[in-house]
């Protein structure tokens, strides 16, 4: 079966170009995984696995405001019912179109908490995963916090810290429904996300990490 993929973009940055090389990186990454594998195990249907067939699965919405993510966020039910196998909505960067003035924090409050559920039911009728990004900020007493929030973090099931410390990329899991805390490090490259080399996989003396980044996202996926 063909799976559906929907992103919604709400800042102006997001790059088409960006997103070919990273389908691109993903259709060598899998034609190497499957050449290791035994005749008898390897997948038939690789030569339809391009970088056109990726991107021709992803559906994109500009959303630039929260009047506009709102509004896709009502159209989706029927978004997914005439696309089919939908199994992955991506929102980027979710606390952009929440930067505006509110009337009160009550009224941003309820407006977010509106719209986490109606993700959070979508999720569960339609049997897919939402992931969102968000922005850290610094409180008054200059300890640094997620955007929108302490509900807006508590509404998620698995949360996860991207953080840079010196030449380090880290991801931390914050938050997850299948196990305890850890940090690995990670790299980005042309091709997207990956693992970092197993000589930078821990940060100088941390004994917290333990698994590598792909192994978070293949644990986190599977607990959808």
């Amino acid at each position: 079966d063909e799976w559906r993929y929907l992103l919604a973009v709400t800042d102006a940055s997001f790059s088409v170009e960006r997103l070919a090389s990273i389908a691109k990186g993903l259709v060598k990454q899998l034609t190497d995984v499957n050449a290791e594998k035994s005749p008898d195990d390897q997948y038939s249907n690789m030569d339809q696995f391009t970088v056109e067939y990726i991107l021709s699965n992803i559906q994109v919405a500009h959303c630039l405001d929260r009047i506009e993510l709102i509004a896709a966020s009502h159209q989706l039910p029927d978004q997914i019912r005439s696309l089919g196998q939908v199994k992955l909505i991506i929102v980027e960067n979710i606390a952009n179109p929440f930067r505006c003035e509110f009337a009160s924090h009550a009224l941003r409050g309820r407006i977010l908490s509106e719209l986490a559920q109606r993700f959070l039911k979508i999720a569960y009728e339609h049997d897919l995963a939402v992931v969102f990004t968000n922005q850290m900020t610094t409180t008054r007493a200059g300890k640094l916090v997620p955007c929108l929030g302490q509900y807006w973090g508590h509404s998620c099931s698995n949360r996860v810290i991207l953080a840079r410390e010196g030449k380090y990329r880290m991801a931390h899991l914050k938050k997850s429904s299948w196990g305890k805390e850890t940090t690995v490090s990670y790299i980005i490259t042309e091709e997207g996300v990956r693992s970092a080399p197993e000589s930078v996989q821990c940060r100088p003396g941390s004994s917290s990490c333990m698994m590598r980044f792909d192994d978070i996202l293949m644990r986190i996926c599977a607990s959808f």
